[in-house]
């Protein structure tokens, strides 16, 4: 692991008398200044590591170097005489051109003009496989042997064009071996000996590389504030950093690993990131304060570093997480301490992360807090930890229309000082599209930290706690597990909703896969009950739509928990252990003017099943399960079925909460609609004000015994019931009936001595009408295929059935009551 070494100078620099000489005063472009009467001077600012002449013909780029200097000094003609003669001859030749040793290095020279990189990182073209070529190669040769420096240098600008390519290849070789590869030739050896003292540093040794590469850089010293240091407290730890000119500019340039923070990890782990290779300054402001103002490359450079100090101190800790996920702030208002107003933070991501990534965060005392009472080594407060409550202080909902998170925090337990933490991780597409389980374990997924603050409470305000019980997930509205199991919100795109003026919200959720899906709903007042709460919600299907209307009781604040899983993946799950997939806060800030209690249904949800698109059936007309009947007239509701099935139902009214059967005031009709598709009427009356839930069961034909499975739920709604409703008709034998219809008579009570009978019955030869002791008439078939007519005198009969010849048995199908009983 390569870490920061404090670097101290081995040896105090060399100062030049240059009273006397009258050679002319030249500025290198290295940034320092001396008097040279010779080109030995000029190589020795440009390489001040060099040890050996023996090789310096090897050195990438030494000739242009030699020749700019020339014809800078205008030495031209000398510089070409001795490169030409002297070069490729001995050693002894090439001193005398490059003549005693020189430590330009440190001196100042004050002169130097810096001007701002007009290029960001993102404009430079260093293509992915070019990258990737030089990464490669530098693999490759990390486990070779060089005999000098030298040699390693020329060896990483094989596969090089430009300086930009060979400081990436210095730069990953430094990541890359470690150092290791420094131990195993001599000048590397004296260099790993001032390492392993202390005298040299990851960046000093980039530096000489660079210098022996011919690349002008520079050691920028100055304050570094990672996510290993507390947000707004003092950073004791001074920093070095390297700084290059290249073909685009100034580019700074930090080899070293870089300190990273995971989630519910108080250990701090050092990753190689390519955020700190040629960074733009801007992207560092928050993290690196140079002591050099010109080195800021900034229009408003902080002139007195001191001064400044504190206020760059107060700033929040940005991790290059933070930049390398392309995340921005666009609002953030920089409180002293919570209590006056709140913190308020608004993080933008890319459009393209908005399935992918993922928040969390940890809100903790910090170490330098005066609370005594609390457990200092304990996360007060963190939103995936089962003793933690930090949903009830921190505030946090989805923009999905702005891609963006906003977080607020409008009151804290205790005064104090505390540490807010905010963690991101992205969540990787080809590992969720082979297993489905990590749409669920995306809090055990890592995290790691991107911003980090100092916050302070003067003293604690009232604040309202959300009710919500789910906290394992912590951001309010859309969330990464609700897009990855195809389930958006359709209307809101935030997770704060409020209610409308009747106190009332409605929430379409569009699926795009079969889903089981449980809303559970909360109320921060402790004298709602939870049994109240959940006959204030109705959840229904629609096609592929799931409608959740929400009547709370009372204004106040309400917290709406979504459980849910696929239906083939945990098709073994009780509704009761769906895993949590989102939640919600919801405002209710007006009085309700007509507030009712939803009846719960089957399994609370109305609507279709799984099993009603496996068996082949589909409504006809209105899909809503949920109908609103405002005159209480008779209705009817249609399904379609491509295969023949037997239906049943069953028709109750809601008393109070207590399901009453009522199966009398619903009659099922059998119809021939097309030559492959039947359909079944269910004729419904409404004998009472209220709700009334209605249950269709199917099954195959395979099954002797009625269907008890149900498909469907319908929900209505009466508000006006009409006076003197009449019972249909009871239906004897489901099994029976199924394909016959009922034409006339359609009420139980006959009030006539003859009674016209018209139906429809197959798979039978001879219709009759009885009293149940003794036969009154049959019917006679008609035109119509499986058409059964006749007018019957029913006088003096308390009840009437209607019979059907089935295997040469007559048997019971419908029964009626007369005038007489």
């Amino acid at each position: 692991m390569i870490l920061n070494k404090r670097c101290r100078s081995p040896t105090k620099p060399k100062k030049f008398d240059d009273t006397n000489d009258e050679s002319p005063k030249i500025i290198i472009r290295t940034g320092f200044s001396t008097s040279i009467s010779s080109s030995d001077s000029v190589v020795h600012h440009l390489y001040p590591s060099l040890t050996t002449v023996d090789k310096i013909h090897t050195i990438p780029g030494m000739y242009q170097v030699l020749q700019n200097v020339a014809n800078t000094i205008n030495y031209s003609e000398i510089i070409n005489f001795h490169i030409n003669k002297e070069m490729s001859g001995s050693p002894t030749g090439l001193r005398k051109i490059l003549g005693h040793e020189s430590r330009s290095d440190r001196l100042n020279n004050n002169q130097i003009q810096i001007k701002s990189p007009l290029q960001r990182k993102s404009d430079l073209f260093m293509p992915k496989f070019v990258i990737a070529a030089i990464d490669s190669h530098v693999k490759d040769i990390g486990i070779m042997h060089f005999k000098t420096i030298t040699e390693m240098i020329y060896k990483l600008n094989e596969v090089t064009d430009c300086n930009l390519n060979l400081v990436r290849s210095i730069y990953k070789y430094l990541l890359t071996t470690q150092l290791e590869s420094f131990r195993r030739n001599d000048t590397g050896s004296l260099i790993m000996r001032n390492y392993d003292l202390g005298i040299e540093s990851t960046n000093t040794i980039f530096s000489r590389l660079c210098s022996f590469a011919g690349i002008e850089n520079h050691l920028v010293r100055g304050i570094w504030k990672t996510i290993c240091q507390e947000p707004g407290e003092k950073v004791e730890t001074k920093s070095v950093w390297n700084i290059v000119n290249l073909e685009c500019g100034w580019r700074f340039v930090q080899p070293a690993f870089t300190p990273v923070k995971y989630f519910l990890n108080s250990d701090i782990t050092y990753e190689e990131t390519e955020f700190y290779f040629l960074s733009d300054f801007d992207s560092l402001f928050y993290e690196f304060l140079p002591n050099d103002k010109q080195w800021q490359f900034t229009d408003a450079p902080l002139s007195s570093f001191k001064e400044n100090l504190k206020e760059f101190e107060k700033n929040p800790i940005i991790t290059p997480q933070f930049r390398t996920l392309n995340l921005s702030i666009i609002d953030y208002n920089k409180i002293i301490a919570i209590g006056k107003e709140p913190f308020k933070l608004e993080i933008k991501y890319p459009s393209e992360l908005s399935d992918s990534i993922n928040f969390k965060y940890i809100l903790k005392l910090s170490h330098n807090s005066n609370l005594s009472h609390f457990n200092q080594a304990r996360n007060l407060l963190s939103n995936d930890h089962e003793q933690s409550n930090s949903n009830l202080y921190v505030i946090s909902e989805h923009h999905t229309d702005q891609n963006s998170i906003s977080i607020k925090i409008f009151s804290l337990p205790e005064a104090g000082s505390y540490n807010f933490t905010i963690y991101a991780s992205l969540i990787d597409d080809h590992q969720s599209s082979v297993d489905p389980t990590p749409f669920y374990l995306i809090s055990n997924q890592e995290s790691k930290a991107i911003l980090s603050f100092k916050l302070t409470c003067s003293k604690p305000v009232h604040f309202e706690i959300p009710p919500n019980r789910i906290t394992d997930i912590n951001v309010f509205g859309t969330n990464l597990i609700m897009k990855r199991l195809g389930l958006t919100l359709c209307d809101f795109k935030q997770g704060i909703l409020g209610t409308d003026r009747e106190g009332k919200i409605n929430l379409v959720f569009q699926m795009d896969q079969p889903l089981d899906l449980e809303a559970y709903l909360f109320s921060s007042d402790p004298e709602i009950s939870s049994k109240c709460l959940e006959l204030c919600i109705l959840k229904r299907m629609v096609h592929n739509f799931l409608i959740i209307i929400i009547n709370p009781p009372h204004p106040g604040l309400y917290g709406l928990d979504l459980h849910g899983a696929p239906r083939e993946s945990y098709n073994s799950l009780l509704r009761s252990q769906l895993p949590p997939i989102g939640k919600f806060l919801i405002k209710c800030h007006y009085q309700l003017k007509s507030f009712c209690q939803y009846p719960k249904g089957d399994n609370r949800q109305w609507g279709p099943k799984q099993r009603f698109y496996d068996l082949g059936m589909h409504t006809v007309g209105n899909m809503d399960p949920y109908v609103v009947n405002e005159d209480g007239k008779q209705m009817e509701i249609e399904i379609a079925m491509l295969k023949s099935l037997t239906l049943w139902y069953r028709f109750d009214y809601d008393n109070n909460g207590t399901p009453k059967p009522i199966d009398e005031y619903c009659f099922m009709n059998y119809k021939n609609t097309t030559k492959h598709e039947k359909t079944v009427s269910f004729l419904l009356r409404f004998p009472y004000k209220g709700f009334y839930h209605l249950a269709i069961m199917a099954h195959d034909d395979v099954f002797p015994t009625p269907p008890d499975e149900i498909v469907f739920n319908y929900l209505i709604r009466v508000q006006d019931p009409s006076s003197d409703v009449e019972p249909f008709p009871t239906i004897i034998d489901p099994i029976l009936w199924k394909d016959c219809c009922l034409i006339a008579p359609k009420n139980y009570r006959l009030n006539t001595f003859d009674v016209h009978f018209s139906m429809l019955v197959p798979r039978t030869n001879q219709v009759q009408i009885t009293n149940g002791e003794r036969f009154l008439d049959k019917l006679e078939p008609k035109e119509i295929e499986n058409s059964w007519v006749g007018l019957v005198s029913i006088f003096d009969s308390k009840y009437v059935y209607i019979e059907a010849e089935f295997e040469n048995k007559f048997k019971k199908l419908i029964k009626f009551k007369t005038r007489y009983n």
